[in-house]
């Protein structure tokens, strides 16, 4: 970009003092004019948005031990994600717990997000039926998913979802990787 305004600079001081050295940068404005688009969206169309709005969050197994030791820790998260209107929710440290009445989160989040298909992979399960891992959720349908294992490191894991776009596949990934 900044090789493109400097010709079209230069542009400008041909045609003012030597206009026979223009034939030097049209062609390489020409040329670089296309690689521009690496860098900015043009969008000239007046056609529906066909964007994907896709949110990554690590959230802390939802502040399942209280560590800011404030007890509004998960649904100030809830909140939070509720007002993001994404089509794609992709959760890391994600907690889930089997036990009915006990920090509800998957459900919570199926209720009152518009997304409601969803894959999960977990690297714990500990007793009374807690999960600790991963979670996708999407408002598309999911024609495929599965994990990805870290050789040598058990407590990260990756999930990918394959999902129907329109008449497209699209592949999301969501991984949790160390440190």
């Amino acid at each position: 970009p900044l090789f493109l305004l400097l010709n079209l600079l230069f542009i400008i001081f041909w045609l003012v003092f030597y206009k026979r050295f223009l034939f030097v940068s049209i062609p390489a404005v020409l040329i670089s004019f296309s690689a521009i688009s690496n860098f900015f969206q043009f969008n000239f169309s007046n056609s529906k948005d066909d964007s994907i709005k896709v949110m990554s969050y690590n959230v802390r197994l939802f502040d399942l031990y209280n560590w800011s030791e404030n007890i509004e820790t998960r649904n100030k998260i809830f909140d939070q994600l509720g007002g993001q209107n994404a089509n794609i929710y992709c959760f890391q440290e994600f907690y889930y717990t089997e036990q009915k009445g006990k920090f509800e989160t998957r459900d919570t989040l199926i209720t009152f997000l518009d997304a409601k298909n969803y894959r999960e992979a977990y690297t714990h399960k500990m007793r009374g039926a807690q999960y600790f891992g991963l979670a996708t959720f999407t408002s598309y349908p999911i024609v495929n998913s599965g994990t990805i294992k870290f050789e040598n490191d058990d407590n990260n894991i990756g999930l990918y979802i394959d999902v129907k776009i329109d008449s497209d596949t699209v592949r999301v990934y969501n991984l949790h990787i160390a440190s």
